[in-house]
């Protein structure tokens, strides 16, 4: 959510917009400060002052996956929400009567909700629109960064360079901040890496009491299989904090043998 340029983000646990997020259904709140729902943190955040709220869900073309709420605050005046469209002229008695208990409620009533979902249908196209040609984008990203990596590793036999190709153009492969390509060296123990103009070696062994077969690194070798580790930092079977050797903090890494070397993104 922008306000004035500057982002706020909200939890779907917490606020009016996160209720609205979770039932999907409309919220209508008259004193915002008054419902134990509302999340002033914004307020504070912003400087302003939230009284009435009507809140609308913006569900998928599915109608089950919800991509976002509509939200709006502190109505104007009755005759402001009217829209100035010819296919809307005159509310009938019913719908007044109806907006005239909405509107003791929160000052919104329900013209103005169904103008807001007339608009939710709208973002609802605008969205699905713009997610796919992100999506597309990113395949053509990841489609032309593996096709640079292919050509650079199957014409070049400099080990450095090959490295330096993982960590350029394998990010791009699976949305990753950085790639490593660890290169094994059997007899010495050690998986090694290039991490800007220096190596980073990594030790496979240790004569700690707490054998390293309990590494991230050192299982990938000895098992030749993939692992994932979601967080790096707290994960209780690394024995070393291979990312602080590495110069950065993994979120998510996953490691995967092929024959003598691992190649690691994270």
């Amino acid at each position: 959510m922008l306000d004035n340029g500057r982002e706020v983000t909200l939890s779907v646990n917490e606020g009016l917009a996160g209720a609205c997020a979770r039932s999907k259904e409309t919220i209508f709140v008259e004193d915002a400060y008054n419902d134990s729902r509302f999340n002033q943190r914004v307020d504070s955040a912003t400087g302003y002052r939230t009284r009435g709220v009507m809140c609308v869900p913006v569900m998928g073309s599915s109608n089950d996956e919800l991509l976002g709420v509509l939200q709006v605050v502190n109505k104007r005046s009755h005759s402001a929400s009217s829209p100035n469209i010819s296919s809307v002229r005159e509310q009938t008695e019913s719908d007044a009567n109806a907006d005239a208990s909405h509107t003791q409620a929160s000052g919104f009533g329900e013209t103005d909700e169904r103008v807001l979902k007339g608009f939710a249908f709208l973002a609802t196209v605008a969205i699905s629109s713009a997610q796919q040609l992100q999506a597309e984008r990113e395949a053509r990203a990841r489609y032309d960064s593996l096709s640079r990596l292919s050509r650079h590793l199957l014409s070049n036999f400099d080990l450095r360079a090959i490295q330096a190709a993982v960590r350029k153009e394998g990010p791009q492969l699976v949305a990753a901040d950085r790639a490593h390509l660890l290169l094994l060296d059997a007899q010495g123990g050690v998986l090694w890496t290039q991490v800007g103009e220096h190596p980073a070696v990594l030790p496979l062994w240790t004569d700690e009491p707490n054998p390293v077969h309990a590494s991230l690194l050192a299982s990938v070798v000895i098992e030749e299989k993939r692992q994932v580790i979601q967080d790096a930092a707290r994960d209780p079977s690394l024995v070393y904090d291979e990312s602080i050797r590495l110069g950065l903090r993994s979120t998510t890494g996953v490691l995967r043998s092929t024959g003598h070397s691992q190649e690691q993104t994270t």
